[in-house]
């Protein structure tokens, strides 16, 4: 089964849920866009599916509280196919499911949602990671795949589960507006330079309007929606 932290990092996080922050004069002030199709993950996807996981190799530069893992070095392309020819497999077996944001032919967005494992008691769950193109952020991208990718799980996953960083308070409100709640906290779970931040334990049930309860929450302060 896929999973990017046993070979190399997710494609766009994987691993991880992130929606990075954006500087007050950003995107984030610009309306949703409509030109970008969110549709399923194509085997002719690959060139897009690379060039927005590289994009933050030189983002995580300048932004040193950017949630992503990175490696010492970027992988090359051949070890991008291997693995994409990987990610494809699982999509056809069920354990894997990836939505896309398409913007004339240019993938701006991936939310993808894989099997935690293959074990009788944990292949019900599901985990929920998100990437958005830097220039793409802040116009309703994020609020569209998710949406997407979660209809996809139906009769795959009973539940979503998903961590993100502490300080991304962005991404914490948009994963609360798709039902998701906070559950836990993983002390110290990423480390960048001197820094470490803690990770939030989000979930939600597939496939049910309601939003769950948990008797476990973190951080139920009002969040503001970026």
């Amino acid at each position: 089964m896929f999973h990017r932290s046993s070979t190399r990092h997710g494609p766009a996080g994987w691993e991880r849920a992130y929606v990075p922050r954006c500087p007050s004069n950003s995107d984030s002030r610009r309306g949703p866009s409509p030109t970008v199709d969110v549709r399923d993950l194509a085997w002719e996807d690959f060139e897009g599916w690379v060039g927005l996981y590289y994009s933050r190799y030189e983002e995580v530069r300048t932004n040193p509280e950017l949630g992503v893992y990175t490696f010492e070095s970027k992988p090359t392309l051949g070890e991008e196919a291997e693995l994409f020819g990987k990610v494809w497999k699982d999509v056809l077996a069920g354990d894997l499911v990836v939505s896309v944001g398409d913007e004339g032919g240019r993938i701006v967005g991936i939310c993808s949602v894989y099997r935690a494992g293959r074990h009788r008691e944990d292949r019900h769950a599901g985990i929920l990671a998100i990437a958005v193109h830097p220039d793409w952020r802040g116009r309703g991208v994020g609020s569209r795949l998710i949406p997407h990718a979660l209809k996809k799980c139906e009769g795959k996953f009973e539940l979503v589960r998903l961590t993100v960083t502490e300080v991304n308070l962005p991404a914490r409100a948009l994963y609360r507006k798709c039902g998701f709640v906070e559950s836990g906290r993983l002390p110290r779970a990423f480390k960048r330079n001197d820094a470490y931040f803690d990770d939030i334990v989000m979930w939600r049930p597939v496939g049910e309007p309601g939003r769950p309860t948990s008797s476990a929450a973190v951080g139920d302060g009002t969040m503001s929606e970026g």
